[in-house]
């Protein structure tokens, strides 16, 4: 599935313009912030539902969030929550999972306390909500720069930069076990930073793709498309994301073939001469190896199988493109 949130800074005025580059960028879902849209509703155009949310038609226009996602998944949708101006949730039943996707736009670092205290303790009321039986995805807006970390909630291919905000919402991920995933995916700034300011020479992270720590799905990529564009300041920011064929991962006597849906993938093994990323890596498949004594040994295997190409895919990423690298190439045999 391709995902991605974009805050497009007022959407009344761009909605076809908007549409044109989700459309051509073959999203089956993207959520979009600050949409600037009043009360809530729903469109059907270009092969898209779009279902918003916003203050109310007597307030004025600020805020706002939605969901655009295509005609084809509509049957998917088992429950729509337009909650206000800064959360919408939508319930998926896709390949045989449940998923909770929670779009979101959260106030500036420089808002009042107030408001800030008030939105973070929505966003844990709304992810404690949740079932961890059910897979979970928030995007958006957050208004929040986390800064680098060690893999734990937030991965070493950060910006240096943190603000309150970024504080707030790392110790929400913390207790929720949440992991703010674009910082696990090595990438140049051009395809890093959601949000700058030419003129100023201005730049930052702060639209996000979080997950939980324990999943099914499996994340393979969050990167910056630069190329769409609809008079924002933000760019696109998408996600891929693989749901294994036959059910939860860790089910005992799962079929082998589970983890033939990434059988071909071509890791960036050379990340894995950076110490970081190996410990990464590490702690990624030492998280996800959990066995249970009644297995057999088919079970066992295919497990182990499964967790480590999902550990590869969260601390590598995809080797782009098919030409074949000499990996055993670096600085030091190139002196030689």
């Amino acid at each position: 599935m391709n995902l991605a949130t974009w805050n497009i800074q007022g959407l009344n005025t761009k909605y076809n313009e908007v549409l044109k580059e989700v459309i051509q960028k073959d999203l089956d879902v993207i959520v979009l912030t600050e949409t600037k849209r009043k009360g809530r509703g729903q469109e059907i155009s270009g092969g898209y539902i779009h279902f918003w949310s916003g203050v109310e038609k007597s307030e004025r226009a600020k805020g706002g969030v939605s969901i655009m996602i295509k005609k084809k998944w509509n049957s998917s949708i088992k429950q729509l929550e337009e909650v206000d101006e800064r959360f919408i949730i939508m319930e998926l039943m896709m390949y045989g999972k449940e998923i909770v996707l929670i779009g979101t736009y959260a106030p500036t670092d420089d808002s009042p306390q107030i408001i800030k205290e008030q939105y973070f303790e929505k966003f844990t009321e709304l992810v404690e909500s949740v079932s961890q039986k059910k897979e979970l995805i928030i995007m958006g807006d957050l208004n929040s720069r986390v800064g680098k970390g060690t893999g734990d909630v937030v991965g070493p291919y950060g910006e240096d930069m943190e603000n309150g905000n970024g504080q707030r919402l790392k110790e929400e991920c913390k207790v929720n076990d949440l992991v703010i995933m674009n910082s696990m995916f090595k990438h140049r700034d051009i395809h890093k930073f959601t949000w700058e300011q030419r003129t100023k020479g201005l730049r930052s992270i702060i639209d996000y793709v979080i997950v939980r720590k324990q999943r099914n799905v499996i994340v393979q990529d969050v990167r910056v498309n630069r190329g769409p564009e609809c008079g924002s300041d933000h760019y696109m920011l998408t996600t891929r994301i693989v749901c294994p064929i036959n059910g939860h991962r860790g089910r005992k006597d799962q079929n082998s073939q589970t983890g033939n849906v990434l059988e071909n993938c071509r890791y960036n093994l050379p990340l894995l001469q950076d110490e970081s990323i190996r410990n990464l890596y590490a702690q990624r498949l030492n998280e996800k190896l959990n066995l249970e004594e009644d297995w057999n040994s088919v079970s066992i295997y295919d497990h182990m199988k499964i967790c480590i190409h999902e550990a590869a895919m969260e601390a590598l990423g995809i080797e782009s493109g098919n030409q074949k690298k000499n990996h055993w190439i670096n600085a030091e045999t190139l002196d030689i």
